[in-house]
């Protein structure tokens, strides 16, 4: 029950990003097992944060990485279904939308923007219909990498604030969107399933 910080050389856990939580799940070795319930990723390494559940593990011991998929397949579901929010909410309330942060949960997805209104009640309804349109109709998303003025050059949106270096990841759902994006997502609109406001 020790609480311990495990860094590693690789990993395959998602460390908290950009609204996105991170991912938990298990390391384990032929000496120990360790319950990993956050990852922090600073400059490029990640920090483990968990409490050791029997053994020990100890520098230089090869360890395997379990991460909790249903865990994982709820954060890239709401994670997606940002990106549907933001370009609903630029193709119903303003095209002048934009995101001002995020959170990213297992349970739920929390998306701040700029508006010079509040939105109705009848946009929210509207909303909601057209990111249930764009799941149903099982939109494959494309995940590529790209220097930043191309990305910016193919209409890619960039979150505001954020830097970016000179080689991007692009989130692309053709024809919804397609945004500057580190997190983890679905490979199709309808792994969503269905969204509510």
């Amino acid at each position: 029950d020790q609480k311990v910080q495990i860094v590693l050389d690789q990993t395959s856990f998602y460390g908290e990003s950009g609204g996105q939580i991170s991912d938990t799940g298990i390391i384990l070795s032929d000496k120990g097992e360790v319950l990993i319930d956050k990852v922090i990723r600073k400059k490029g390494v990640f920090l483990h944060c968990g409490i050791v559940k029997k053994g020990e593990i100890g520098v230089k011991q090869l360890v395997e990485t379990r991460v909790n998929n249903l865990n994982r397949a709820k954060a890239e579901s709401n994670h997606t279904a940002t990106h549907l929010l933001q370009s609903a909410l630029k193709i119903i309330v303003n095209e002048s939308v934009s995101q001002r942060g995020s959170l990213v949960a297992f349970n739920k997805l929390r998306f701040d923007f700029n508006s010079a209104e509040p939105v109705s009640s009848s946009q929210i309804a509207q909303i909601e219909i057209l990111i249930n349109k764009w799941i149903m109709e099982n939109h494959s998303i494309h995940v590529k990498n790209m220097t930043k003025n191309q990305a910016l050059k193919e209409g890619a949106l960039a979150m505001f604030g954020e830097k970016y270096g000179d080689i991007v990841r692009v989130v692309d759902v053709p024809g919804v969107s397609m945004e500057l994006c580190g997190g983890t997502h679905v490979q199709t609109t309808s792994e969503v399933g269905s969204f509510k406001i």
